[in-house]
């Protein structure tokens, strides 16, 4: 369990973290129980963030997963969405390289290809792509892919004048309400019509995107969660009452008053 006391033996910024929160809330923040709780959080944040983790690590399992980091219910409740995504967040703007080879570790295990090459995400799209009835989408995602591939292949100059003629097509099909014109203006061949109508098998065991790692969507899943469990307590406060009165600092029956 990573809690206040364990902190000392983080490093400078997670001890600064943890002298920040005395200071705020006093050498005991555990007079209150949401204040005990929030303290605790913040905590386990920052002994994530300030030991730079990386995603996937014991730094998001122990947010996502309870205190031991082995999935079994620990003693950190609350809003574990809303940490593990600052968690990424964080290690995005620090260690983007991270995202980026943790996409192609997954688009070459769906291809077969081997990690030292580059990744074809065209190819990928053409095979596993499942548009169904959101075809749009599928015209964005070869546009996107091209743009990968050049990526790949170090066309720096290249992969940015195929962003260009991507934003182009985009404003020229909001215009329009379809992408004939719009795709047109990409200089791009037409997508595959059996990827763009395949329609997505939801019955599988792996009901989440192929590129994404299972931390990530976890800490989305959570955070869902989190909403929606916030959503669920107000409706208890408010009886159901779809519109409720606005709540006033007070006591007793003046507190709901408008």
């Amino acid at each position: 369990m990573l809690g206040m006391d364990e902190l000392d033996e983080a490093d400078e910024w997670g001890a600064a973290q943890r002298q920040a929160i005395e200071q705020e809330l006093g050498a005991d923040p555990g007079g209150y129980p949401v204040v005990r709780l929030l303290a605790r959080q913040t905590a386990v944040l920052a002994a994530a963030l300030g030991r730079g983790q990386r995603p996937g690590d014991q730094g998001l399992d122990v947010l996502l997963g309870g205190g031991d980091g082995g999935g079994s219910q620990g003693p950190i409740g609350g809003a574990r969405g809303a940490a593990a995504l600052e968690v990424l967040r964080n290690r995005l703007e620090t260690r983007p390289d991270l995202f980026v080879t943790a996409v192609r570790k997954n688009m070459a295990r769906a291809l077969g290809t081997a990690l030292d090459q580059p990744t074809d995400c065209e190819e990928y799209t053409r095979r596993h792509g499942t548009f169904g009835r959101h075809r749009d989408l599928g015209y964005v995602q070869m546009l996107v892919a091209n743009v990968w591939n050049l990526l790949e292949t170090d066309r720096v100059d290249a992969a940015h004048a195929a962003v260009s003629l991507l934003l182009v097509a985009l404003e020229q099909t909001c215009l329009d309400d379809r992408w004939d014109l719009g795709y047109l203006l990409t200089h791009r061949p037409d997508p595959p019509r059996e990827t763009l109508i395949r329609q997505p098998d939801r019955s599988g065991l792996r009901p989440f995107s192929r590129l994404a790692e299972p931390q990530w969507v976890a800490a989305g899943i959570a955070y869902c969660k989190d909403v929606d469990a916030m959503e669920e307590r107000r409706r208890k406060r408010d009886g159901g009452d779809p519109n409720p009165k606005p709540w006033k600092y007070g006591k007793g029956k003046d507190a709901a008053e408008s």
